[in-house]
């Protein structure tokens, strides 16, 4: 197997920390590096670690969310961000793309849903629901599914990816050639 993507967890609540390290247990790919409890540390330890995918509770103790997402990109731009919040509105009050977040999911999202987003980010793509979109990105808002996936499919199939990952997909039938 290729490189392992890297992993840190940023929450305040520690069942919540357990849980994504749960998740994250029996996936061959993705290797939890570190953890916070607090936006001090987070920073900290992120500045350190310098973990490919940062997954972040916006409502960190020790810090406003926006100010730590400032923080975050100047001092690790590389670092991915995938906020996990309990409501979307936390989300829509806490964050902007402006801020570097590259992915919005849900706490109770299921969990290969996180797995796959992390997957998404580590290799360039953006996870948002459309409850925090403006427009529909393209054609494949009109079928079931989730929205970040929608979003998704819509960039691979306009190239956005480049050519392995595109082709990855459409070797496994998850969209139309």
């Amino acid at each position: 197997m290729g490189q392992s993507i890297r992993v840190f967890i940023a929450d305040a609540d520690p069942n919540q920390r357990i849980a994504f390290r749960a998740v994250f247990e029996f996936s061959e790919d993705i290797t939890i590096v570190g953890e916070a409890m607090e936006a001090t540390a987070t920073l900290a330890q992120v500045r350190t670690l310098q973990p490919d995918v940062l997954v972040l509770n916006p409502l960190l103790p020790k810090r406003k969310a926006h100010v730590l997402l400032r923080e975050l990109q100047q001092q690790v731009p590389k670092t991915r961000i995938l906020l996990l919040a309990a409501e979307w509105r936390d989300c829509l009050h806490n964050a902007t793309p402006l801020q570097g977040v590259a992915g919005y999911l849900l706490c109770s999202a299921p969990r290969e849903e996180l797995r796959m987003a992390i997957r998404i980010l580590y290799h360039g793509g953006e996870v948002k629901p459309f409850a925090l979109m403006r427009s529909t990105p393209n054609d494949f808002s009109r079928f079931a599914m989730p929205g970040w996936l929608a979003i998704f499919l819509g960039k691979v199939t306009q190239g956005r990816f480049g050519a392995p990952l595109r082709e990855r997909l459409l070797g496994r039938s998850l969209i139309a050639r």
